[in-house]
């Protein structure tokens, strides 16, 4: 996650800021994929832990469709996501009960999101070539709320509460010296955003 120019495994926010998940598939050295579809049930690897949630801003493929991907992206509003490398049949694109590829008039109410890049501009399927990399970019606005998330909101010390991101990865891999392709559902290592509070701005006149 980043809140500035860089993405690792944490960040920091202010209160009503804007920040951003990086779903990344790198190809292995000697595989090619297809089939690949990203998935993220949007901060929801909390477990147990205090969290906060943010609300979906913004979906960025353009790295994608460079390479002559047609991304489709799926929305959700389906509040009874569990895990996907698990439950996989929360995962069937199809079941519109479940996913559309209307976006929602009202972002807030968006749970989960998929990315499938499983086909090229001319419907013909794309496959990865090995050590090639993909990138999108899951956009989200922090809550305003900023003292909710607080153990001692009078001193605004001991931040306990995070965000928990974890996206999953669906793929076919075959490797190409030869064997059988191998079609799995992984859930990828989990991220975490801290929240601060809103930055305050000074201005001089004179």
């Amino acid at each position: 996650a980043a809140d500035g120019l860089r993405y690792g495994s944490s960040a920091e926010v202010a209160a009503a800021g804007t920040y951003t998940y990086q779903l990344r598939f790198a190809n292995g050295k000697n595989v090619e994929t297809n089939n690949v579809v990203l998935f993220d049930v949007l901060e929801s690897a909390h477990g147990s832990n205090p969290y906060w949630r943010g609300t979906l801003k913004d979906i960025d493929t353009t790295q994608v469709s460079r390479k002559g991907i047609e991304p489709v992206i799926y929305y959700s509003t389906y509040t009874a996501f569990t895990n996907l490398a698990v439950d996989t049949d929360l995962t069937d694109l199809t079941d519109e009960t479940i996913w559309t590829t209307t976006q929602p008039v009202d972002l807030a109410d968006v749970t989960a999101i998929a990315i499938d890049l499983r086909y090229r501009t001319d419907g013909t399927e794309y496959t990865f070539a090995p050590e090639e990399v993909a990138l999108c970019y899951v956009s989200m606005t922090a809550p305003e709320n900023y003292l909710d998330y607080l153990d001692d909101p009078e001193t605004a010390m001991d931040e306990t509460a995070f965000a928990y991101n974890s996206a999953y990865l669906q793929s076919t891999a075959t490797l190409i010296d030869g064997g059988e392709s191998k079609t799995a559902m992984e859930e990828c290592s989990s991220v975490t955003v801290s929240l601060r509070g809103p930055e305050a701005e000074i201005h001089k006149s004179s």
